[in-house]
């Protein structure tokens, strides 16, 4: 959509465009939008009808020519290209801002906060200085020259450069192995500073900065079922860098799936620190309280979870922290809430002790069995082979209709096979006027956008997911299942006593000996690590660790209020110091007397050499 004056403009979102001399200028950065005045011209001049048919004859003459050269044009200056690059990236960046506050009900602060993150972090990359520019385009022009060089008969001929070359590359223009190496080089470059993923570290930045409940699990999910912009950048941006495509390679803007939480956390980590931002903690309250919503427990956990975080944990947990793998902070967060439950609920095979107001204790296996098909998968969206089997054929239509305008509308079939993909088009997808009359209903009733993958309302993904929770809940089992181990059932369908699930080695003097976990603790395990993106036995691991801190905890303040045990210690001091005063005194006689031994080694040894003297 071409631009107008008086729009909002799209490099600094402050100014507006002005027609200036036929062009469209910025009043504030000063951003050109050329393109205008060529069209301009043409329409007020206007052009006879003979110019015309002369233009129209020669513009399809260099349009043969040139397909019979198969030759690509000259590549755009890269100056050019990367501020094309950038604009998009910002405009993806601006898409997702305006979802997550009119779609997610974040704070309206959001956009403003994430547009001076965005500026921060291009101004940190150095992307769009006159320096950076100039080298890029050095480095183009370096990597631009045909394999083995050019030479002085090419440069004198000029049908050498339509010639195949033989050896590598043979059989392509050399124009276009040039474009390819050139950019190659140019991805190795700006990739590791500028790339789609990014802008999904800049929003949870930007989300923990406002004090939203927004974790890298939730990015996850909101780009894998569409509801933030992320999958579709591609298709929507195809239009405005498909002339750059001899400067900047398809793999530059095209994302190669979703990110997973753990490297969402660690590039919103990388970037945080890049910037200078210090986030403030994360709420322990906030997130105990949606986890316990998200898991269907009791509420009346909560304060006994938040009591067990702040007096063994109380430093707080920033997200932006270095923090190992598996103990980040939504971690600590479900560490707690399974503390508590398994305190209140004698998880380990102890009776329970349960608090006033708390629920008795559920069907543990019934109860994991009923989150794990409603959280064993990220996405409403079927993300295997055997899930998208299942489907009916109108769900399964509309969710082909999905990949193909969404996620894989950049993605060209190669010329030679482009009848095939006709072909595979045509008996795999509706005709284009069934697809417009049914694209509302079919879309509506199976919760998939039947666009191209932008954003979509947040009940839909909602219906979908509970739509496609029955289907998928054998698969989870069998998923689940094959994650924990087999387990052995009663013929009455409880488990029976040897159905234990997972297990922790622990080293004793005799070797190495497997602690098997209660079958109730190893269901709450099952169920619950999906929340923090973690193995059931990472978060045993972390869980393991806080009941150790408490009961050190606990026998340091029994001590305190002991006195029997503090007298005991101070004669076990007591006994220590005289034990290692009698181990020093011990050492002094042993060298004094090493000491001695040596003198009179030396001494005789001495005599000896006098005595042989004197005989010769």
């Amino acid at each position: 959509m071409a631009a107008e004056a008086g729009e909002l403009c799209s490099q600094c979102w402050a100014g507006t465009l002005q027609l200036h001399e036929g062009m469209l200028v910025c009043d504030v950065c000063g951003s050109i939008h050329q393109g205008f005045a060529e069209e301009a011209q043409e329409y007020q001049t206007g052009i006879s009808d003979a110019r015309f048919f002369k233009k129209s004859e020669g513009m399809r003459g260099v349009g043969k020519a040139g397909a019979a050269a198969v030759e690509p044009p000259p590549p755009p200056p890269v100056r050019e290209a990367v501020r094309a690059y950038v604009a998009a990236l910002q405009a993806l960046l601006q898409a997702q801002a305006a979802t997550l506050v009119g779609s997610c009900g974040m704070h309206p602060g959001l956009s403003p906060v994430l547009r001076e993150l965005w500026l921060a972090h291009l101004a940190a990359t150095q992307l769009l200085e006159p320096t950076s520019l100039d080298r890029l385009q050095a480095l183009a022009e370096a990597g631009g020259e045909p394999y083995g060089g050019g030479s002085s008969e090419d440069e004198e001929d000029p049908t050498a450069a339509a010639r195949p070359r033989s050896g590598r590359g043979s059989g392509r223009a050399p124009r276009q192995m040039g474009h390819d190496r050139r950019s190659v080089r140019l991805e190795k470059d700006i990739g590791p500073k500028l790339r789609p993923q990014h802008t999904l570290a800049l929003v949870l930045v930007a989300c923990w900065q406002q004090g939203e409940a927004a974790s890298p699990l939730d990015a996850c999910r909101w780009t894998i079922d569409g509801h933030l912009p992320y999958l579709g950048f591609p298709a929507q941006q195809a239009a405005g860098l498909r002339q750059f495509g001899s400067v900047l390679s398809s793999r530059l803007f095209t994302p190669t799936g979703v990110p997973t939480p753990r490297y969402l956390l660690e590039l919103a980590q990388q970037l945080a620190q890049q910037l200078g931002l210090a986030c403030p903690p994360l709420s322990p309250a906030l997130w105990v309280e949606r986890y316990l919503a998200e898991l269907e427990l009791p509420a009346a956990l909560l304060p006994l979870a938040l009591q067990l975080h702040s007096v063994y944990q109380p430093a707080p947990l920033p997200p932006t922290a270095a923090w190992r793998a598996h103990r980040h902070p939504w971690a600590r967060f479900m560490a707690s809430l399974l503390l508590a439950v398994k305190l209140c609920y004698g998880l380990d095979g102890r009776g329970q002790v349960l608090p006033p107001g708390l629920a008795p204790a559920p069907d543990w296996q019934a109860w994991a069995q009923r989150q794990l098909a409603r959280l064993g998968t990220l996405s409403a969206f079927p993300l295997t082979l055997a899930e998208a089997a299942q489907l009916d054929q109108p769900r399964l239509r509309c969710y082909l209709q999905y990949l193909q305008r969404g996620l894989f509308a950049a993605f060209a079939p190669p010329p030679d096979l482009e009848g095939v993909h006709q072909l595979l088009q045509r008996l795999a997808l509706l005709n284009e006027e069934e697809e417009r009359a049914e694209a509302g209903a079919g879309a509506g009733a199976a919760g998939w956008p039947a666009g191209d993958g932008g954003a979509a309302a947040a009940g839909t993904a909602g219906a979908g997911q509970q739509a496609a929770a029955g289907k998928q809940q054998q698969q989870q089992q069998e998923q689940g299942d094959a994650a924990a181990g087999t387990a052995e059932q009663a013929p009455g369908g409880a488990p029976a006593a040897g159905y234990l699930l997972y297990g922790t080695v622990r080293r004793r003097a005799g070797g190495a000996q497997r602690a098997l976990f209660h079958p109730d603790y190893a269901m709450v395990l099952t169920a619950c690590a999906p929340l923090v993106w973690l193995q059931p036995e990472a978060l045993h691991s972390l869980l393991a660790s806080e009941e150790r801190s408490v009961a050190a905890a606990e026998c340091e303040l029994s001590f305190l209020y002991n006195a029997q045990e503090q007298a005991r210690l101070a004669r076990l001091r007591e006994e220590a110091a005289w034990l290692a005063r009698q181990r020093e005194e011990a050492a002094a006689a042993r060298r004094e007397a090493r000491r001695r031994q040596q003198e009179a080694a030396a001494a005789a040894a001495a005599a000896a050499a006098a005595g042989e003297g004197e005989g010769t």
